[in-house]
């Protein structure tokens, strides 16, 4: 037995944590998540009706453009070790010295990779978009831009998930908000001040992310100092490695759609779907801060043998439910608070939220069911889950995106999200068997598919009070209705037998 396999066999004559305990675990730990990530993107939206006076829909629509290719060709670079460095942290973690140098060796690997490229792409940028793109609609001044801030954010955040498998929430949200008060900073002074429009926005953010990167450098130091060692270098890619598909495949579902619609429609339409996008990601952020929490618990439980595996099931089940309930609530306020909250010209982007947030309703099943392959080091899985979304996605976009518009491109990317979590699901499942609770899990999705088509019926104008009032309602009747009360009850009764 090789010693990884051996360390983790042996880890399974631990005590297994209660369900309950786990739940109180990740709902700490959540909610400090959850408190940092959605304050963060609450000002951020507060930012938006000051920034939509000043950029216009076609100017969203560069930034977007621009952060988008910014953001694909990074994650290349990154070669998956954001997913790994937590995976393989619990490897090491009973061997202070060993972490430390496992730590030090992966951020300097992926500090050097991130710097290389930067100066390559800043040295042969121009030449590269007058040969493969000429007549771009997307200067490379903003692309270079859009590249330093991306490199400075991306490492930086390889910090802030240690931080998530130290278990020390407080330090990532302090970091987070730190960040975003950079960001703001520079972008409003050179956007809404000096008046740089498109230039000023991604100069701001590009400013942001040149302090993040020495801060995180600053952070990463004691492990800097520690010896390199090739091993575990080697060891994390060959696991990233495989994920690098799938990041790009990810990518591609998110890329696809802004490309091709700017290659179908105007630069207005991608916009409004970008603006759009921000709003539906409202979701995903819910799943972040989860998965912030569950993950490192997950890895931790699993390591615990066929009990452990029990408590996941349970947990997994409970989290897929409250999840359909606060897609619900979104979808049905999503129409009513981008109409009252942003200029009118950005209007046209409500009724298309709903569509995006029922997509990342979807992904984040898929990301629940992809943690068990991470678990079992089968990463190809993950990777074969994407590839099949993004051919679905690839194929739905140029079907839908010349008739429709943005409404096809947020067809397309739904019809992809479920498709990829129902594959991801079947491969999980051969790898490291969970016993969901798929009647519950299929009723939810069945009312959010309600809550959808309420979205889409064109009712008189309404007000916001009495939209949030019925979406709280439909939410709260959804999670009774499906019997997560019990679930909550069960939690709370083996939380009291291990106290």
């Amino acid at each position: 037995m090789s010693e990884p396999i051996a360390a983790e066999a042996a880890a399974e004559v631990l005590p297994v944590p209660s369900a309950g305990t786990v739940a109180r675990r990740i709902l700490r730990a959540s909610t400090v998540y959850g408190s940092a990530n959605f304050g963060i993107r609450a000002l951020n939206f507060l930012l938006l009706p000051i920034y939509t006076r000043y950029l216009t829909p076609a100017d969203y629509g560069i930034v977007a453009l621009a952060e988008t290719l910014a953001v694909f060709l990074l994650q290349i670079v990154g070669l998956g070790f954001d997913a790994c460095i937590q995976r393989l942290y619990f490897r090491h973690v009973d061997d202070p010295k060993a972490l430390s140098s496992y730590i030090g060796s992966t951020l300097k690997f992926v500090l050097a990779m991130e710097a290389g490229f930067l100066l390559l792409f800043l040295t042969i940028g121009p030449w590269l978009q007058r040969v493969i793109a000429p007549h771009s609609s997307v200067p490379y001044r903003y692309l270079a831009l859009a590249m330093i801030a991306t490199a400075g954010t991306q490492f930086y955040s390889y910090r802030l998930v240690l931080y998530q498998a130290e278990h020390r929430p407080w330090i990532y949200a302090i970091l987070s908000a730190l960040s975003f008060a950079l960001t703001a900073s520079f972008t409003i002074g050179l956007v809404v001040f000096a008046r740089r429009g498109v230039m000023g926005m991604l100069l701001g953010k590009s400013l942001a992310g040149t302090v993040c990167l020495a801060i995180a450098i600053f952070l990463a130091w004691p492990a800097f100092r520690s010896h390199f060692h090739w091993d575990y270098v080697r060891e994390t890619a060959a696991m990233g490695l495989p994920l690098v598909p799938h990041v790009l495949m990810a990518m591609g579902l998110i890329t696809a759609d802004r490309f091709i619609l700017a290659h179908y429609r105007d630069l207005r339409e991608v916009g409004l779907y970008s603006i759009a996008y921000t709003f539906g990601m409202i979701m995903s952020l819910v799943t972040i801060s989860l998965n912030q929490a569950w993950a490192p618990v997950y890895y931790d439980v699993a390591r615990k043998g066929d009990e452990g595996r029990q408590v996941l099931s349970k947990m997994c089940s409970g989290l897929v439910i409250v999840l359909t309930a606060i897609a619900c609530f979104g979808a049905l306020i999503a129409q009513d608070f981008v109409a009252h909250f942003l200029d009118h010209r950005y209007a046209a982007a409500g009724r298309v939220v709903p569509w995006i947030i029922g997509a990342y309703l979807a992904h984040s099943v898929f990301s629940m069911f992809s943690l068990a392959s991470m678990q079992a080091r089968k990463t190809k899985l993950v990777m074969g889950a994407s590839f099949v979304a993004l051919v679905v996605n690839t194929a739905l976009n140029f079907a839908l995106i010349p008739h429709w518009g943005m409404y096809g491109a947020a067809y397309a990317t739904l019809v992809a999200y479920v498709i990829e979590a129902v594959v991801m699901y079947g491969l999980a499942q051969r790898v490291y068997r969970l016993h969901y609770d798929l009647p519950r899990t299929f009723a939810a999705m069945a009312v959010f598919a309600g809550a959808l088509a309420v979205t889409q019926v064109h009712w008189q104008p309404s007000r916001s009070l009495p939209a949030m009032a019925i979406a709280g309602v439909i939410s709260l009747s959804l999670l009774a209705a499906l019997g997560f009360n019990r679930v909550a009850a069960y939690f709370n009764l083996r939380a009291g037998r291990a106290g």
